[in-house]
């Protein structure tokens, strides 16, 4: 599944509309949850990522993605724009880095390198 495929089918489980801080709130309660999960590895599963916590952090991921996907779409309605694919964020974000580690600047600080 793609950005977009994903963007048209997360809507149906969104039961009401929701406000942008909304949908920001919730990627942090749920990447908090997912960081729980890291520090019960170590707490618990002495340093080792079991397949039950490995399946409670994918799920805790997806939560994530669920709330991002949303949080997106209503950035572009914001905007008054359509969908922007998570997928030309990716490809444009991999193009910057890779100028920048041509130009020797991969590390530093600031956006504009």
């Amino acid at each position: 599944m793609n950005s977009i495929e994903y963007s048209k089918r997360a809507p149906i489980t969104d039961v009401s509309p929701h406000t942008l801080d909304y949908y920001l709130k919730g990627m942090v309660e749920e990447l908090g949850e997912f960081f729980g999960h890291l520090k019960r590895i170590e707490r618990d599963d002495r340093g080792k990522i079991t397949p039950e916590r490995f399946a409670k952090m994918k799920e805790e991921m997806g939560d994530f993605e669920w709330y991002r996907i949303r949080a997106w779409a209503k950035i572009c309605e914001l905007l008054g724009t359509t969908f922007i694919p998570l997928e030309q964020v990716w490809d444009e974000n991999i193009l910057k880095l890779a100028d920048r580690e041509e130009r020797g600047v991969i590390r530093g600080e600031g956006s504009e390198r």
